[in-house]
C-alpha cells in the first residue's frame, strides 16, 4: 500500500502539472478516466497479483488526480470573493460523498459473502468497482458542465482607495 500511495503522489504532481497547462477540468476528467480504467482492470485481473496492483495503482493515481485538481478548479471558475466558501462546501461534500460511498460499498460487499464466511465474494468485490465506474461516469459527466472560468477581477481590490504608499505604512 505504501508504494501505491507513493505513486499517488506522483499523480497529485502530474494533475498540478495538466492543471497549468490546460485548466484543472481536465486533470478532473483524467482522475475520472482513471477511476474507469483502474476498477476495469481490476474486474479482469483479479487473480493476477500484477493486474490488482495496477488496477489499484491506477485508481490510486486518479484519488490522487481528483484531490488535487478539484480545489484547483474552484479557484479557476469561483469568483474570487467565493473561493473561501466554496473550498470549504468543498471539504464537506467531500466528507459527505466518502461517508455515503463507504456506506454503500460496506452494503454491497456484505450483500455477497462466501457461505459461512464474513468475506465477500467475487461478485461483490466487481460489483464494488463497477459502483465505483458508474461514480466515475458521473464525475465525468458533471466536469463535462463545469461553467468557464468567471474569475474576472471586478471585485473591489484589498486596498482599493488607497495609495501604494499607504498601504505599505
Amino acid at each position: 500500500m505504501l508504494c501505491i500511495a507513493v505513486v499517488g503522489y506522483g499523480g497529485a504532481a502530474a494533475s498540478g502539472r495538466i492543471a497549468q497547462l490546460v485548466g484543472a477540468r481536465w486533470a478532473l476528467a483524467v482522475a475520472g478516466v482513471l477511476y474507469i480504467v483502474g476498477p476495469i482492470v481490476w474486474i479482469f485481473q483479479a487473480q493476477s497479483l500484477p493486474g490488482t496492483i495496477i488496477g489499484l495503482g491506477l485508481t490510486s493515481i486518479g484519488s490522487a488526480f481528483a484531490f488535487s485538481a478539484t480545489p484547483n478548479l474552484i479557484v479557476e471558475v469561483v469568483p474570487s470573493e467565493q473561493t473561501g466558501a466554496a473550498t470549504g462546501m468543498n471539504r464537506v461534500v467531500l466528507n459527505v460523498g466518502v461517508a455515503a460511498g463507504l456506506s454503500v460499498g460496506s452494503i454491497i460487499l456484505a450483500t455477497w459473502t462466501a457461505a459461512g464466511t464474513h468475506l465477500p465474494t467475487e461478485t461483490a468485490l466487481t460489483a464494488g468497482c463497477l459502483f465505483i465506474v458508474g461514480c466515475a461516469v458521473a464525475t465525468l459527466l458533471l466536469t463535462a458542465f463545469i461553467g468557464n472560468a468567471r474569475r474576472t477581477g471586478t471585485g473591489p481590490s484589498p486596498a482599493s482607495g488607497v495609495d501604494a504608499e499607504s498601504a505599505m505604512a
